[in-house]
């Protein structure tokens, strides 16, 4: 999941943008509540030296300056959202889990905020946690694909091949028939030893793509599949049936 840690210039445009929103709502605001405008400008000053830093490749210095933006302005959503990512990557995990929240409490619509989240919790095997959050950005952006493979990930890390399929016919009912989201259910479907579910799947795909050979020879392997299993429970069967009773 760290791989996908750093977001693009999209997500990082608008955690610039809500840091610079946070400052001018609240720089109007009585002292009791808010930084003066001399702390507004040093917290400018520190959050994009920070962002600086981060780029560089030197955390210790992007963590110092971050905290001094997260210290100038508290309520502000992003330091803790920057600061939380630094200690993901330095395997704090309480201190990672606590910044996110905190930055979510802040800003409890940022859909970047939510996603990182989510990546959080599936690396540290919170799939329940994570399967919630997950659901929460797939309803704030049913489009985001990607986060659809991350959900059902969510089940079958707890063995859950059922609602890891569910999950995928909702995607389907998005993009269509899709091979790889097909060979995904075909898997679950022949792991769990629903075959004739595996057999449909494929027929759905050769419906939609009939000029793809290699999808045959795909259905092909659920048939001998079939065929091995329905030869194992005869045998088991007949052994059964074999078997002498015993008091």
């Amino acid at each position: 999941m760290k791989k996908h840690l750093y977001i693009g210039c999209f997500a990082l445009l608008s955690i610039l943008l809500s840091a610079c929103s946070m400052l001018n709502k609240t720089s109007g605001n009585s002292s009791k509540e808010t930084a003066s405008s001399n702390e507004s400008v040093a917290f400018q000053e520190h959050f994009f030296a920070a962002i600086q830093h981060r780029n560089n490749g030197d955390k210790e210095k992007a963590y110092a300056a971050f905290s001094k933006c997260k210290n100038l302005n508290p309520l502000n959503s992003a330091p803790h959202y920057e600061l939380a990512r630094i200690d993901f990557v330095g395997d704090r995990k309480e201190q990672a889990l606590a910044g996110i929240n905190e930055a979510i409490n802040l800003e409890p619509e940022n859909y970047w905020y939510h996603k990182t989240h989510a990546e959080f919790l599936m690396e540290y095997a919170m799939h329940e946690d994570a399967e919630k959050e997950l659901r929460w950005v797939i309803d704030a952006r049913p489009d985001d694909i990607e986060t659809y493979y991350d959900l059902a990930s969510t089940y079958l890390f707890r063995k859950e091949g059922k609602g890891a399929i569910e999950v995928y016919n909702q995607l389907e009912e998005k993009i269509g028939v899709s091979p790889e989201v097909t060979f995904q259910k075909q898997r679950i479907h022949l792991i769990m030893g629903n075959t004739d579910a595996a057999l449909r799947d494929m027929d759905i795909l050769i419906a939609e793509f009939p000029d793809e050979p290699s999808f045959y020879g795909e259905k092909r392997i659920c048939f001998l599949i079939w065929d091995e299993m329905t030869k194992h429970l005869f045998v088991y069967s007949s052994c059964l049936r074999e078997t002498p009773e015993t008091d």
